[in-house]
């Protein structure tokens, strides 16, 4: 994916763009990182709940933070300052660092001290999402791409390997330990532990602690649900799910890519109504 290149904007434009990224980067970057998080949704699930609603107090203490004690006001403003240049960074927004700082100061100096009208401001964080939709639109029409490529040559070689089988809807999976129980259907509440993977190794979602989780097995996402109801209660299997049985070409904002093919290690513990 090509960078935004704001020297390469004609000079009023270049101007506006480096004031947007003085005056309107932190709200800029805290709006993209709180919509991320609404975005991200279990992974197993085949539609997202509802994010709860994120908060960023204005009225914060001078020497801690009362959701976590351990942190200071200082420890909060400097992650608030490496989270912004990373989300910049993520979106391949170059930054003059000097301008970025100075602009801070102005805005919050207050007053005359800012260089540009709202009004200027505003065209500039227009101008800017309006590349970043073109510069996102790019890139996940190669990811779409690329993860089809690499999802199904994973396929194929999983396929090869002793003892993986096949279900009809191209579900494939690997017995990694047998079960002796009955096997669940949709409405059943399934008692699991699972970790879930890219095809390169990412973890995007995992049990924590080890410590099983009950879902309802209905909820979940057709590769998901079709291999547990074949498995009865007590098996471990490795599961590779494809793309189109999984998330499609919508993904799963901030975990999993458009066309992904998902892999999955669960081991089903119990099944109920």
């Amino acid at each position: 994916m090509s960078q935004l290149q704001l020297q390469a904007r004609a000079p009023r434009l270049t101007r506006t763009l480096r004031t947007l990224a003085t005056v309107g980067l932190l709200g800029a970057s805290l709006g993209w990182s709180v919509q991320a998080q609404a975005q991200t949704q279990t992974p197993i699930q085949a539609a997202a709940p509802q994010a709860a609603a994120s908060d960023v107090s204005t009225g914060m203490r001078s020497t801690a933070n009362p959701a976590n004690p351990a942190l200071t006001r200082e420890d909060i403003s400097y992650a608030t300052g490496v989270s912004t240049v990373r989300n910049f960074q993520k979106n391949k927004v170059e930054l003059d660092v000097d301008a970025v700082m100075r602009g801070m100061r102005d805005a919050l100096a207050g007053g005359k001290a800012v260089k540009m009208s709202d009004r200027e401001i505003r065209a500039a964080m227009n101008a800017l999402q309006v590349e970043l939709r073109r510069q996102e639109k790019i890139g996940r029409k190669e990811a779409t791409e690329s993860n089809l490529k690499r999802g199904a040559a994973y396929q194929t070689e999983f396929r090869a390997r002793p003892g993986v089988q096949a279900l009809a809807n191209g579900v494939l999976y690997r017995e990694v330990k047998a079960g002796h129980g009955a096997k669940p259907s949709d409405m059943d509440n399934v008692v699991v532990k699972y970790r879930g993977t890219l095809v390169d190794g990412t973890e995007f979602d995992a049990t924590e602690n080890d410590r099983p989780v009950t879902i309802r097995l209905v909820n979940g996402i057709t590769g998901w649900r079709e291999a547990l109801k074949q498995m009865p209660v007590g098996a471990r299997w490795e599961v590779v799910i494809p793309h189109n049985l999984a998330y499609g070409d919508r993904g799963v904002p901030g975990s999993i890519g458009p066309n992904e093919t998902l892999v999955f290690d669960i081991e089903l513990l119990d099944a109920k109504r």
